[in-house]
Protein backbone atom coordinates (compact mmCIF):
# COMPACT_ATOMS: atom_id res chain seq x y z
CA UNK A 1 0.00 0.00 0.00
CA UNK A 2 1.23 3.51 -0.62
CA UNK A 3 1.74 5.89 1.65
CA UNK A 4 -0.46 8.62 -0.16
CA UNK A 5 -4.34 7.14 -0.87
CA UNK A 6 -6.38 8.99 -3.43
CA UNK A 7 -8.61 9.97 -0.62
CA UNK A 8 -5.89 11.71 1.35
CA UNK A 9 -4.76 13.56 -1.12
CA UNK A 10 -7.99 14.83 -2.48
CA UNK A 11 -8.84 15.44 1.05
CA UNK A 12 -5.91 17.22 1.45
CA UNK A 13 -6.38 19.06 -1.39
CA UNK A 14 -9.61 19.91 -0.47
CA UNK A 15 -8.40 21.36 2.89
CA UNK A 16 -6.02 23.94 0.76
CA UNK A 17 -8.40 25.17 -0.99
CA UNK A 18 -10.90 26.00 2.22
CA UNK A 19 -7.86 27.72 3.61
CA UNK A 20 -7.85 29.35 0.37
CA UNK A 21 -10.77 30.45 0.81
CA UNK A 22 -10.82 31.62 4.42
CA UNK A 23 -7.17 34.23 3.20
CA UNK A 24 -9.29 35.29 0.20
CA UNK A 25 -12.22 36.49 2.77
CA UNK A 26 -10.04 37.93 5.07
CA UNK A 27 -8.43 39.99 1.64
CA UNK A 28 -11.85 40.87 1.18
CA UNK A 29 -12.97 41.72 3.95
CA UNK A 30 -10.04 43.88 5.94
CA UNK A 31 -9.57 46.45 2.90
CA UNK A 32 -13.43 46.68 3.13
CA UNK A 33 -13.37 47.31 6.96
CA UNK A 34 -10.89 49.75 6.90
CA UNK A 35 -12.16 51.80 3.90
CA UNK A 36 -15.68 51.89 5.50
CA UNK A 37 -13.64 53.47 8.80
CA UNK A 38 -11.75 56.04 6.49
CA UNK A 39 -8.03 54.60 7.73
CA UNK A 40 -7.20 54.35 4.42
CA UNK A 41 -7.67 56.97 1.56
CA UNK A 42 -5.98 55.15 -1.34
CA UNK A 43 -8.54 53.33 -3.32
CA UNK A 44 -5.92 52.09 -6.06
CA UNK A 45 -4.18 49.85 -2.51
CA UNK A 46 -7.81 48.93 -1.56
CA UNK A 47 -9.07 48.41 -4.82
CA UNK A 48 -6.25 46.07 -5.24
CA UNK A 49 -6.23 43.83 -2.12
CA UNK A 50 -10.13 43.47 -3.16
CA UNK A 51 -9.18 42.35 -6.38
CA UNK A 52 -6.77 40.14 -4.96
CA UNK A 53 -8.76 38.92 -3.09
CA UNK A 54 -11.63 38.05 -5.08
CA UNK A 55 -9.21 36.24 -7.77
CA UNK A 56 -7.98 34.24 -5.10
CA UNK A 57 -11.42 33.17 -4.08
CA UNK A 58 -12.38 32.48 -7.38
CA UNK A 59 -9.20 30.44 -8.11
CA UNK A 60 -9.97 28.29 -4.79
CA UNK A 61 -13.38 27.69 -5.32
CA UNK A 62 -12.49 26.06 -9.37
CA UNK A 63 -9.74 23.72 -7.06
CA UNK A 64 -12.22 22.91 -4.60
CA UNK A 65 -14.58 21.81 -7.32
CA UNK A 66 -12.12 20.45 -9.38
CA UNK A 67 -10.64 18.00 -6.44
CA UNK A 68 -14.57 17.36 -5.10
CA UNK A 69 -15.71 16.33 -8.21
CA UNK A 70 -12.77 14.88 -9.67
CA UNK A 71 -12.73 17.10 -13.33
CA UNK A 72 -9.48 16.57 -14.53
CA UNK A 73 -9.85 20.01 -17.17
CA UNK A 74 -10.57 22.11 -13.85
CA UNK A 75 -7.48 20.71 -12.13
CA UNK A 76 -5.34 21.31 -14.89
CA UNK A 77 -6.56 24.80 -15.49
CA UNK A 78 -5.50 24.82 -11.66
CA UNK A 79 -2.19 23.26 -11.94
CA UNK A 80 -1.44 25.71 -14.52
CA UNK A 81 -2.62 28.80 -12.97
CA UNK A 82 -1.21 27.98 -10.03
CA UNK A 83 2.30 27.28 -11.38
CA UNK A 84 2.38 30.33 -13.46
CA UNK A 85 1.64 31.86 -9.62
CA UNK A 86 4.98 30.86 -8.40
CA UNK A 87 6.32 31.83 -11.39
CA UNK A 88 5.52 35.46 -11.10
CA UNK A 89 6.21 35.07 -7.27
CA UNK A 90 9.57 33.60 -7.82
CA UNK A 91 10.12 36.51 -10.37
CA UNK A 92 9.15 38.93 -7.82
CA UNK A 93 11.35 37.61 -5.04
CA UNK A 94 14.17 37.66 -7.18
CA UNK A 95 13.77 40.75 -8.41
CA UNK A 96 13.37 42.49 -4.51
CA UNK A 97 16.74 40.58 -3.70
CA UNK A 98 18.63 41.65 -6.16
CA UNK A 99 17.50 45.57 -5.93
CA UNK A 100 20.35 47.56 -3.62
CA UNK A 101 20.45 50.40 -1.46
CA UNK A 102 21.22 52.62 -4.16
CA UNK A 103 18.33 51.75 -6.25
CA UNK A 104 15.60 51.43 -3.62
CA UNK A 105 16.17 55.38 -2.79
CA UNK A 106 16.11 55.83 -6.70
CA UNK A 107 12.98 54.16 -7.19
CA UNK A 108 11.46 56.15 -3.57
CA UNK A 109 12.92 59.15 -4.99
CA UNK A 110 10.61 59.17 -8.41
CA UNK A 111 7.64 57.61 -6.40
CA UNK A 112 8.22 60.72 -4.31
CA UNK A 113 8.41 63.55 -6.51
CA UNK A 114 5.42 61.80 -8.83
CA UNK A 115 3.43 61.55 -5.68
CA UNK A 116 0.54 64.14 -5.58
CA UNK A 117 0.32 66.62 -3.15
CA UNK A 118 -2.09 64.93 -1.36
CA UNK A 119 -0.11 62.06 -1.10
CA UNK A 120 3.14 63.59 0.08
CA UNK A 121 1.21 65.76 2.61
CA UNK A 122 -0.86 62.71 4.85
CA UNK A 123 2.54 60.90 4.30
CA UNK A 124 4.26 63.47 6.50
CA UNK A 125 1.32 63.38 8.61
CA UNK A 126 1.00 59.76 8.98
CA UNK A 127 4.75 59.21 9.50
CA UNK A 128 5.41 62.48 11.23
CA UNK A 129 8.23 63.23 8.70
CA UNK A 130 9.44 66.13 6.53
CA UNK A 131 10.43 65.87 3.06
CA UNK A 132 12.55 63.44 1.07
CA UNK A 133 15.82 62.36 0.96
CA UNK A 134 16.47 66.42 2.17
CA UNK A 135 14.14 67.82 -0.27
CA UNK A 136 12.39 69.80 2.14
CA UNK A 137 13.09 72.90 -0.54
CA UNK A 138 10.49 71.47 -3.03
CA UNK A 139 7.50 74.13 -4.02
CA UNK A 140 5.05 72.79 -1.16
CA UNK A 141 7.12 71.62 1.63
CA UNK A 142 8.03 72.12 4.37
CA UNK A 143 4.16 71.93 5.96
CA UNK A 144 3.37 74.31 8.50
CA UNK A 145 4.23 71.58 11.51
CA UNK A 146 8.01 70.67 9.62
CA UNK A 147 10.84 71.80 11.68
CA UNK A 148 14.66 71.45 11.89
CA UNK A 149 14.63 68.48 13.74
CA UNK A 150 11.80 66.31 12.64
CA UNK A 151 13.18 63.44 10.83
CA UNK A 152 13.16 62.69 6.87
CA UNK A 153 10.48 60.32 4.97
Amino acid sequence: MSCCSFAKLKSSLVLLNILYMLIALILIAVPAFAYSMNYFTNYSLIGSLIGAGVFLFLFSFLGLCGALHHHQVMLFFYMVVLGLLCIVQFASSITLVAINDEQQVDILNKSWVSATNFSRVELQTTFDCCGFDHNVTDEYFPPQNCSSTTMLC
